[in-house]
C-alpha cells in the first residue's frame, strides 16, 4: 500500500482496492498500518475529474470511519484523513467543514498530536485555525504545552 500511495499509477485506487478484496477472500484482515495507507492512496489519486475525487473522497472517508467505528483510529489515520480531505475536496467552504469536523473527532479521541495541528496550519485559513486550535497560526513551532490534555490523552507514535 505504501508503494501505490507513493506511486504515480492512474489506477492506484483500483489496485488497492483490489489488494484488500484480495485479503479479504483470504480470511486477512488488514491491519492499521495498511488501512491509514490505503486513505493516502485514495488522497493521493492522479485524477482531476471532480468525480473521480469525490469517489476517492467516499473510499477514504469509509475507510476512516470504520478505523474509529472499530476504535482502532490513531492520529495517522486523522493525519491521512485531514490529508485527504485538502487533496480531494476542492470547495473551500465544504473543505473547511470536514476538517472542522475531522478535528472535533479528533479532540474528542485525545489523539491531536503535533502532525495534525502542523497540517491544519498549512490546510487552513489563520483565523479558522487559530479558532479551532487557539494556537496563534504565526507562530513558527507548535507548542504542544498549549493544547489541553484532554486532548491528546491518547495520542499514539503507533503507524
Amino acid at each position: 500500500m505504501v508503494i501505490l500511495a507513493k506511486s504515480e499509477h492512474d489506477s492506484k485506487l483500483k489496485f488497492g482496492r483490489k489488494l484488500l478484496s484480495q485479503l479479504e477472500l483470504y480470511g486477512i484482515d488488514p491491519d492499521l498500518t495498511l488501512l491509514n495507507w490505503y486513505i493516502r492512496v485514495c488522497a493521493t489519486i492522479n485524477s482531476r475529474y471532480p468525480q473521480d475525487q469525490r469517489e476517492s473522497w467516499t473510499e477514504a472517508l469509509i475507510t476512516f470511519n470504520k478505523l474509529r467505528e472499530i476504535k482502532l483510529a490513531n492520529s495517522h489515520s486523522y493525519n491521512s484523513i485531514v490529508y485527504a480531505c485538502n487533496s480531494l475536496i476542492s470547495d473551500p467552504d465544504e473543505k473547511h467543514s470536514i476538517l472542522r469536523d475531522i478535528f472535533s473527532k479528533c479532540q474528542n479521541d485525545g489523539l491531536v498530536d503535533e502532525r495534525i495541528l502542523t497540517s491544519l496550519k498549512r490546510f487552513l485559513p489563520p483565523k479558522l485555525y487559530s479558532d479551532l486550535t487557539t494556537l496563534d497560526s504565526r507562530d513558527r513551532q507548535i507548542d504542544m504545552r498549549h493544547i489541553p490534555s484532554s486532548w491528546k490523552i491518547n495520542k499514539t507514535s503507533i503507524q
